[in-house]
């Protein structure tokens, strides 16, 4: 959660630059277990919020999922659409994959 508030004041940050051409890269296993303000069973409901700001403030998204599938409940995948963003599954990504894929999602086309 804590990512999310960040990333939106860094975008309002950079548009008050006149930098207007954000990305929000995200590595995540998906699983929300922190919130800012919400006790632990509220945080689901805390990130979908913020997730709204995020996608409400025009900041392009792409979440890397890491978790392994035989563990995953799809969490990443539900805050990739929460986010209005792209979501790619690489539970071994090397740093250039990660590159490649932010890229992509920089310039609308995903590795």
């Amino acid at each position: 959660c804590a990512a999310l508030l960040g990333a939106l004041e860094i975008a309002a940050q950079a548009r008050g630059r006149g930098i207007h051409q954000t990305v929000l890269v995200l590595l995540t296993d998906g699983r929300a277990n922190v919130g800012v303000r919400a006790e632990r069973g509220g945080v689901a409901t805390e990130l979908q919020r913020l997730a709204g700001q995020v996608a409400a403030a025009g900041i392009h998204s792409l979440v890397i999922d890491t978790q392994r599938n035989y563990l995953s409940r799809g969490e990443a995948r539900q805050l990739a659409g929460w986010l209005g963003g792209e979501y790619i599954y690489l539970p071994n990504a090397s740093g250039a994959q990660i590159a490649d894929a932010a890229l992509g999602a920089r310039t609308g086309d995903p590795a």
